[in-house]
């Protein structure tokens, strides 16, 4: 039986989602919940890669087992066996052929801020907290915007990192750009057909450059030229304030 799960999962505590010799993951931390009910290997192949420290709140995975079992039990059973900082939020059974990566047709990251001088002790590690002065998120917002269609990130990643880099297909189709303030606290969600290393982060430290006022919004739109250097962009933001939201199909 196929399922598909959505899972969440703390990113301080796992290194990352993808299994990792030496490194506890949350791909490792799922597979020996799914161990413990199936008495063998079961591999869980998720929507998309997070690193370590990136949070997920709705991660899709899908895994095969040789029984069929109730969702809402399934659920539970999993949940027994998973350690604290990762949950299974729902499970529905798939189609044979359901594949949580492959079969995903965009996946969505929002990244948080919280730009203030103080800070609530149980955000941090949850935000990035920036606490300096004259910033200008008008014009990040829109930057943001500039973003939308298809361009190539090359300059927006860590290429040497990048999955499947043999093909350096470094062209993305951005379907949502959006920076939004509310008080304190800045939230940029972006959707898109995939992502590249670091691709998020990036893309926010430019936006920081831009409300910084050291680059106008229009030449964040330079650095999608790949005769540019990588060098010449803003800074990649800690992995603390990124989320990957959700996978549509």
């Amino acid at each position: 039986m196929n399922y598909h799960a959505i899972v969440s999962y703390d990113g301080a505590k796992f290194f990352g989602w993808q299994r990792q010799p030496s490194c506890f993951t949350a791909q490792e931390a799922f597979e020996n919940a799914l161990f413990e009910l199936e008495g063998r290997k079961v591999t869980a192949t998720a929507s998309g890669r997070t690193d370590a420290g990136v949070h997920a709140v709705g991660q899709s995975v899908s895994f095969e087992i040789m029984r069929k079992i109730d969702e809402r039990s399934l659920a539970l059973a999993l949940n027994a066996h998973l350690p604290e900082g990762i949950s299974v939020i729902k499970v529905k059974e798939a189609e044979a052929d359901f594949n949580a990566r492959f079969d995903a047709k965009s996946r969505k990251y929002k990244y948080f801020i919280w730009h203030s001088s103080t800070i609530y002790p149980h955000m941090r590690g949850r935000v990035c907290w920036l606490k300096g002065s004259g910033y200008d998120w008008g014009k990040a917002q829109e930057a943001a915007k500039l973003l939308l269609g298809s361009h190539d990130f090359r300059n927006f990643c860590h290429l040497e990192q990048t999955e499947g880099k043999k093909e350096r297909n470094t062209i993305r189709s951005v379907l949502k750009s959006r920076l939004q303030k509310r008080g304190d606290l800045l939230v940029y969600s972006i959707e898109a057909d995939g992502f590249l290393y670091n691709m998020v982060r990036i893309i926010v430290g430019n936006l920081e450059q831009v409300a910084l006022g050291r680059i106008t919004p229009h030449e964040i739109l330079d650095l999608l030229d790949s005769k540019k250097s990588r060098c010449s962009g803003g800074r990649t933001f800690p992995p603390e304030g990124l989320y990957f939201w959700s996978a549509k199909y």
